[in-house]
């Protein structure tokens, strides 16, 4: 299975999800925004990697990013996922204004 029928099925699976099914709509309320640009969690605009192997969330370069990946070992293809920070230099104002060096802390202890 490729990055591209995972996504979709992601897609599919949250329209079912409570706490999913309203995460676009949501993020454009808190943008202030009228509309969504998509209702869907992955898109094509968001699949990347040199052989489109890994995916963030539509939307999810500027804030916490749900990610998804396909990893080859060699011997076999391993899903990932997970949650990630915008730790990039290019949004600086985004690290300083959410305090996520707190916040990453924080989540860092509760998970450990």
């Amino acid at each position: 299975m490729n990055i591209f029928e995972i996504a979709h099925r992601l897609n599919v699976l949250a329209t079912a999800t409570a706490g999913f099914k309203d995460l676009q709509l949501i993020r454009s309320k808190l943008k202030g925004l009228n509309h969504p640009r998509t209702y869907r969690i992955f898109s094509k605009a968001t699949i990347f990697g040199k052989d489109d192997d890994y995916a963030f969330h539509d939307g999810g370069r500027s804030e916490l990013q749900f990610n998804i990946g396909v990893e080859n070992t060699g011997e076999k293809e391993i899903f990932r996922y997970g949650l990630a920070f915008p730790l990039s230099r290019e949004r600086p104002t985004i690290r300083s204004s959410w305090g996520l060096s707190v916040r990453i802390g924080s989540l860092a202890a509760l998970v450990n």
